[in-house]
This record gives structure tokens, sequence and C-alpha cells, in this order.
């Protein structure tokens, strides 16, 4: 008795000591390195359709990244794969190309390269109400903790524009042609008891917009999406004071957690997540990174050491 007595308060003691353990840091992304290969998506917008998987790790490490195309003519389906400088593979149509250089070097040494001419998507010019091309890399997050119980939830990375041409054709119009690259996070309400479980916004890093040095903000309502939910994008001058640098660099090293607390607070405030109620209900659940071309424009960017890291708040026990 006395022994299982004691079992129980050191189990008790040891319990109680989680009070005051640090708040413990992790990767929120799987695959960093984009090592095991991608699920190619169907172009066609709407539904997540598979049309092609290509991995190199078997099958005990299966792809965790999509490649998204939405609305493009083409498809990186089509295309079997090929070697890509140290150790790499690519994936080209003939307007897009994913290509991954130095796999098999680990995370931190990877380099992602993604490359679109829409040239070849468009006839002409895009008009009003007209879908655009899309080429994304993206995957769902299934582990993320609710943002009352983060303490930081920190987006690192490095980009490299390697080609950026503008073709500025008859008709042309900033307000409906461009090459966006933004980084953006699905953040949803995930608690089932919630009157709003499932409701969610966009919650933008805006990396890149070629019609300004320092992307504005915007805040609106998603109108090229049937979900019409709140895009929360504050401008890259909410995360940076430099921007990109003469030479085409961007370095991002920033914790989101504020910033996503006020996009639910102005969501509220302009009568979006009406139905979700409390903080402690919305996690990430997707992370989305790519080119969204309204514009006539031939562009290549290149990532290297994304990630996106959580600490969360210490364990209290009740």
């Amino acid at each position: 008795m006395m022994k299982n007595f004691a079992t129980l308060c050191t189990v008790w003691i040891l319990s109680a000591l989680t009070l005051f353990a640090e708040g413990t840091e992790r990767s929120l992304l799987q695959d960093r390195g984009f090592q095991n290969g991608f699920h190619v998506l169907k172009p066609a917008p709407g539904a997540r359709v598979v049309e092609k998987t290509i991995g190199f790790r078997g099958p005990e490490h299966a792809p965790a990244w999509d490649i998204a195309q939405w609305s493009s003519r083409f498809s990186l389906a089509t295309d079997a794969s090929s070697p890509a400088s140290e150790g790499g593979y690519r994936l080209a149509d003939p307007a897009k190309r994913v290509e991954v250089i130095g796999r098999g070097e680990g995370a931190e040494a990877a380099r992602l390269r993604l490359a679109i001419d829409s040239r070849r998507e468009y006839a002409r010019p895009r008009r009003s109400g007209e879908p655009w091309p899309h080429l994304l890399v993206q995957q769902s997050i299934e582990d993320a903790p609710t943002l009352d119980q983060a303490e930081s939830i920190r987006l690192r990375l490095k980009a490299r524009m390697l080609q950026r041409e503008r073709f500025e054709l008859e008709g042309y119009d900033p307000s409906l042609h461009c090459a966006q690259c933004p980084l953006v996070l699905i953040v949803q309400d995930r608690n089932r008891a919630s009157e709003g479980y499932g409701d969610f916004l966009w919650f933008s890093v805006p990396t890149y917009d070629d019609r300004w040095a320092m992307p504005p903000a915007h805040i609106a309502e998603d109108t090229a999406d049937p979900s019409a939910k709140l895009i929360y994008n504050p401008g890259l001058a909410a995360f940076t004071g430099q921007g990109w640098t003469d030479t085409g660099l961007l370095e991002l090293d920033i914790d989101l957690l504020p910033h996503m607390l006020k996009a639910i607070r102005t969501g509220w405030a302009r009568g979006y997540l009406s139905k979700s109620k409390d903080i402690g209900d919305f996690r990430i659940v997707s992370f989305i990174l790519g080119w969204e071309m309204p514009g006539v424009n031939a562009v290549e960017i290149e990532f290297s050491e994304l990630d996106l890291r959580v600490v969360e708040r210490r364990r209290v026990r009740e």
C-alpha cells in the first residue's frame, strides 16, 4: 500500500513539474526539403484530384506536398520528371516548371524553384472575371496547436528572383494583370463543438508582386473563390522593413502569431467568422506557396531554408 502510495506521489510530483516545463519548438512542415516528391493535382479548379504521384523514396515515404496548377492549360503530370543539378529533379510542361535542387542533402540545403511563363497560357490578356493559372506547392497541416496554445509561430524563408519579365500587351491593366507569389496559410475553426466549425480565413504573406517593390495590404473578401472567405494580407511592410534587395533577394524571419490574432479579430469586426467566437478554436490547417498569374509574365523564383515553426505554451494540468 505504502509502496503504491509512494509511486503515486512520485507520479503526481512529476506531473506537477510539467507545470513549469518550457514550451517545445517544432516544425509544422513535413519534408521541408522536398525529398519525397509530389502529388500532382489536376488543373481543373475545385476538388483536390491527384493526377499523378511522383515519389522518390518508396511507399514508406509518401509525398507530403501537392503541386496545384489550377486553371492552367497544361499539366505537369505529363512529364516523367528528369534529373536536375546537384542531384535534384524537375518537372516541366510548356508553361510551367518545378525544380528541386540539392535533393538528398537535407532540408536546409534543398532549394525549390517555381517558374511560369503565362504567354503560353493566354491567347490574349485576361479579362475581368476570367480565371488565371496557378503554380503552387501546398500541404495539409494536421498537428498545429490552437492559436491560444501557441507562444509563437515563426516563418523563415529565403527567396531569390531568377526571372521577372512583364509583357504589357494591348489592354494591359495593372488592376487585372500581374504576377503574384503569396504564401498563404488557411486558419480554420477546428472545434467540432463550435457553431462555426470549418469556417476559415486566408492569411497571406505577399512575398512578391510585380507591380510593387513592397506589395501593399489587401484585406477583403475572396471574390475569385466560391468560398467567399476573408483574405487577410497586411502587406509586406508588416513583416519586413527591407523587402527585396536590388539583387533580387528577400529574407523573412517573423513571428506570424500576433498577425494571425489580428486577422481573426479583423474578421470578426467585418462580419466574418461570426459563429466562431473563440481564438482557441482556430489553428493552421494548410500551407500554400507559389505563383498566381493573372498577367502575361515570365517569372521564376527560388526558395530555400523554408520553415514554419511553432513554440507551444506550457501545459497546465487542471
